[in-house]
């Protein structure tokens, strides 16, 4: 008994898994971890929406900081996120840096947000070009991120860094070509240049946003093309490709009612103007659950482990009364 022991302990001590089987490990942690931090970042969203909505009707009278408590709450998680090894780990360090400086000038822009709001004395900064400055540092360092990262995946001679860097770097970047020219135009939309409000209509500032919208779309579709060519090795569900679907729609509806109330042609209130917004994000959390939920790949976990070089069980002869078993390397 004592031999099986010793020969159990060292048979969980040896790695189990090439590449192939880390990939697969990946795919059964990183994923569902990833859809409960999406569940849980769409409640606060929530909340704040409908704080925000209330808020601009005049049905409540509260100070900003109780309306963005829930978008606080939010960005101290985030940075509670960029520490955990767990939602950090698979991502390349350029990557978990740029986390750390985009959550750290989010929390400034909200922060300087509110004392405009609260219409603060001076010296309390508030002016709106000092407001746009982290949104500045947010898109370049976004733009700057996903363009090092892809580099530097090119870069690499190891197949797995290759990847890891290379397709962690694409979606920053073209996230990135949405966001700059939209801080831009929001920027000079709000006066941050001149000093005076532009006679912009707000449909040629959101340009840049259905433009991205457009381009979520075109990739839903086609991971939906390919999950009704091979349904076996598709990443994602029907159901989750339906929901993305559906988050892109209730975006598209939402700026579409934005834009038509800050231009004066649609007089309704601020809450009816939400709803597509407070659907999208009850969408992203449903889209969390499913995605957390999803037990796809671990039953090619399961069958990729015996076949894997380090697994010693495959060799290994049952235990003699002569002495412990033995494994063939």
């Amino acid at each position: 008994h004592h031999h099986m022991s010793i020969h159990k302990k060292r048979e969980r001590d040896q790695p189990i898994m090439d590449e192939d089987g880390d990939a697969l490990l990946e795919a059964t942690t990183y994923w569902p971890l990833l859809g409960k931090v999406l569940a849980y970042i769409s409640l606060p969203l929530l909340v704040f929406t409908v704080f925000l909505a209330i808020q601009d009707d005049g049905v409540i009278q509260w100070s900003w900081w109780m309306v963005f408590l829930p978008i606080l709450i939010l960005l101290f998680t985030f940075l509670l996120f960029s520490a955990s090894s767990r939602l950090s780990g698979p991502a390349p360090g350029v990557l978990r840096a740029l986390w750390l400086l985009i959550t750290t000038c989010l929390s400034t822009f909200v922060l300087i947000l509110i004392f405009k709001l609260e219409k603060y004395p001076n010296p309390v900064p508030t002016s709106t070009t000092l407001l746009f400055i982290p949104m500045y540092v947010i898109a370049a360092a976004t733009f700057l991120g996903g363009l090092v990262a892809m580099i530097s995946g090119c870069l690499y001679k190891n197949e797995d860094m290759k990847r890891k860097y290379f397709m962690s770097g694409v979606p920053v970047f073209v996230f990135s070509l949405m966001l700059v020219p939209t801080v831009l135009l929001l920027a000079y939309k709000n006066g941050a240049f001149y000093g005076y409000t532009p006679s912009v209509s707000w449909a040629v500032v959101l340009i840049p946003m259905f433009v991205g919208d457009a381009f979520c779309f075109c990739i839903g579709f086609c991971l939906l093309l390919f999950s009704c060519g091979s349904q076996k090795d598709a990443v994602f569900t029907f159901p989750q490709l339906g929901i993305f679907q559906g988050i892109i729609a209730a975006s598209v509806t939402f700026k579409i009612l934005l834009i038509l109330r800050l231009d004066g042609q649609l007089h309704v209130h601020m809450i009816v103007t939400v709803i597509p917004l407070l659907a999208m994000l009850l969408l992203v959390m449903a889209c969390g659950i499913a995605i957390s939920s999803n037990k796809s790949h671990e039953g090619d976990l399961e069958a990729a482990l015996p076949r894997k070089k380090g697994y010693m069980a495959v060799n290994s002869t049952p235990p003699t009364e002569d002495g412990p078993p033995t494994t063939s390397r």
